[in-house]
């Protein structure tokens, strides 16, 4: 009777122990499972950041191209030989459209080559947005690697006759109705014509391609923000951006009303 007590005794202590050691695992499961969900919602917000920031380089590429193919347009009549209504202001439209060369904008991922080179792009939990970001990526890294500077002899015709002031996009301040002339027949004079339908097409082209990026872009960002807690937390630190810089939104605001003029 003694040895069944006693081995009831152990058996109990035993299933206990066994009961402790389980709920430690579990306990310590779920620790992990917290951890590894806070870790996932670090990297995704800092994804969504470094896709944020990359839409803005693309959008600045664009509106600077932009501004180059409206020049380019302005400019055409006059190299065709219809006579300009304003000679200083073709020849600035002919500087506008001889700016901006043609590198890619460089697209932020330095989050994606941490998590990838950690093994922590393990810790997104959505097998399908793990495979789209590692497919956006790859395909960034191939275009930086393929990247070259693609310009004609467009630039280098126009420095060669217009002197710039300042800045690249306006003539040097102070020119004599002589200059100017000279200038100008210097310009139609050149076989800058030759290279402007090429210099045009290049820019519709690489309109495009940022167009394009900038939609999978959007569309990325999006499925990021579809993770529980992540469109939250990403609204609060873009409020806490715009506040701690309404200089950035003053300045945003104010190149959308420019581009309205145009």
């Amino acid at each position: 009777m003694g040895f069944k007590k006693y081995f009831f005794y152990a058996l109990g202590e035993v299933v206990l122990i066994v009961i402790g050691v389980l709920l430690a695992l579990q306990l310590n499961n779920w620790n992990n499972f917290r951890l590894n969900r806070f870790q996932e919602k670090q990297i995704l917000v800092r994804l969504a950041q470094d896709l944020d920031s990359s839409v803005t380089r693309i959008s600045t590429m664009k509106r600077a191209v932009t501004r180059k193919e409206n020049a380019l347009k302005r400019i055409e009549p006059t190299l065709s030989g219809q006579p300009p209504n304003d000679k200083k202001r073709f020849l600035n439209d002919v500087l506008v459209a001889a700016s901006f060369g043609w590198e890619q904008p460089k697209l932020e991922h330095v989050t994606f080559d941490e998590i990838v080179s950690s093994g922590r792009i393990s810790l997104i939990h959505d097998a399908n947005l793990r495979l789209s970001l590692t497919r956006f990526f790859h395909t960034v890294e191939q275009r930086e690697q393929r990247s070259t500077v693609r310009i004609t002899d467009f630039p280098k015709i126009t420095y060669r006759f217009l002197p710039r002031g300042e800045s690249d996009l306006a003539l040097e301040e102070g020119l004599s109705e002589e200059k100017t002339d000279a200038m100008f027949e210097a310009i139609l004079a050149s076989d800058l014509k030759d290279y402007l339908i090429p210099e045009l097409n290049r820019a519709r082209f690489m309109v495009s391609i940022w167009e394009d990026m900038e939609s999978q872009i959007k569309e990325l960002r999006a499925h990021i923000l579809e993770v529980p807690g992540i469109e939250e937390r990403v609204a609060q630190l873009d409020l806490t951006r715009i506040v701690e810089n309404p200089e950035l939104n003053r300045r945003r605001e104010q190149m959308d009303a420019e581009d309205a003029l145009k």
